[in-house]
């Protein structure tokens, strides 16, 4: 597969297998999107909102919570493509003291074909006891929804 073919096929505003469709395969739900907007020569942006179920058996804790993921995507050429992720949840408990970061690297290799690496890190905005908890439960919710992306993209190159 080329990094084009990649864009278009998971990327793009109309990919057949994008990562919104992929948001819906995983349950999560009221998944809306806005286009890419070009931003300069080699940034695009887009928004992904959406509910998201909270898996994460917490006191208060309604049974979704509305996310808000901010993407800027950046090509360089025929090289790669990155696109880096801030992720919000709203109307959850302590929501307010963190939110997640990600990073989707696409890269063409020497042989042909691309490699695909994903890095995420959850940040802190506001000292709280439950740093730990908060987490730990967002690195196994991250890293399922990412580990199935990778899986999603398996099954729709072959």
């Amino acid at each position: 597969m080329t990094l084009d073919e990649f864009f278009h096929q998971f990327l793009s505003d109309d990919a057949p297998a994008s990562l919104v469709s992929h948001h819906r395969a995983t349950g999560d739900f009221d998944v809306k999107t806005t286009e890419w907007e070009d931003t300069d020569n080699i940034s695009k942006t887009r928004c992904i909102s959406y509910s998201h179920p909270i898996s994460t058996k917490i006191s208060m804790a309604p049974a979704a919570g509305k996310a808000t993921k901010s993407q800027v995507m950046q090509r360089f050429g025929d090289h790669g493509i990155c696109i880096d992720s801030e992720i919000r949840t709203n109307d959850v408990p302590l929501a307010d003291c963190f939110y997640i970061v990600d990073r989707l690297i696409v890269a063409s290799n020497e042989e042909g074909g691309i490699s695909l690496t994903i890095k995420f890190g959850t940040i802190f905005v506001k000292k709280t006891m439950f740093k730990s908890v908060i987490n730990a439960a967002s690195v196994n919710d991250v890293t399922e929804f990412h580990r199935g992306f990778v899986a999603f993209v398996r099954h729709n190159i072959s």
